[in-house]
């Protein structure tokens, strides 16, 4: 039962419990795959992104078709989006940290967070998308000064009492219900996709295809073990 119902049959191992799991592309999907819902929560809701339409691996050191590696760089192109430009998004694991930038005003990067640059500031938040400031810290402190008009609608209760309501029926839909998680979910395994099998990919996000090396297409789409079975149109 632990297997599920797309790893292989093998025999248990002590080696994945109680978290190495995760590395196994058998049972998990890295750290691209465990922490992106977090750290790449707030670029891809803020910015509208969607899907991107080019996977690239940019470096890797470690890891193998079956494990995941022990240090990346991805990057995802996104195209534009009616009135918003195209969009690059670098995600960058174990090392280099991204090349520090004198306009962010910092005298190092934090070992885990996300920078979303701007040419009059740039937004920096922790691994999870909360407590995000602006950088330079001059440019926090004058927006502080004169903060907006509230537009966005706020949780009650934080995000526990949002899905005990939503499931209860007494609230709105939780922010990151299935119609917004699978697209952050998708962008996520396309990266770890291309970790996992390195270069680039070129991707038709509406016909759920890539274009460029159809061979990794059979990996969008996993078949159950026999005893178990899915909805017919995966």
């Amino acid at each position: 039962l632990w297997l599920g119902p797309c790893a292989k049959e093998i025999p248990y191992n002590p080696v994945y419990h109680p978290r190495s799991w995760r590395g196994f592309y058998g049972f998990g999907s890295g750290l691209l795959g465990d922490w992106s819902c977090h750290t790449l929560d707030a670029p891809f809701w803020a910015l509208g992104l969607g899907m991107p339409s080019v996977i690239e691996l940019e470096n890797k050191t470690g890891g193998s078709a079956e494990f995941a590696p022990d240090a990346s760089t991805v990057r995802f192109e996104f195209p534009a989006r009616g009135d918003k430009p195209p969009v690059i998004l670098r995600w960058h694991e174990g090392f280099p940290k991204p090349e520090l930038r004198e306009t962010w005003g910092l005298e190092q990067i934090d070992n885990a967070g996300m920078i979303m640059t701007g040419d009059k500031a740039s937004l920096m938040t922790g691994e999870r998308p909360d407590s995000p400031r602006l950088i330079p810290d001059g440019k926090w402190l004058d927006f502080r000064k004169t903060l907006p008009t509230k537009t966005l609608p706020r949780i009650k209760g934080g995000h526990y009492r949002e899905w005990t309501n939503a499931t209860r029926g007494d609230g709105p839909q939780p922010g990151s219900n299935f119609d917004y998680a699978a697209d952050l979910t998708e962008l996520a395994l396309l990266g770890v996709l291309v970790q996992r099998f390195g270069g680039r990919i070129e991707y038709d996000a509406a016909a759920m295809n890539i274009t460029n090396r159809p061979e990794l297409n059979a990996h969008l789409r996993i078949a159950a073990r026999d005893g178990w079975k899915y909805g017919e149109s995966l």
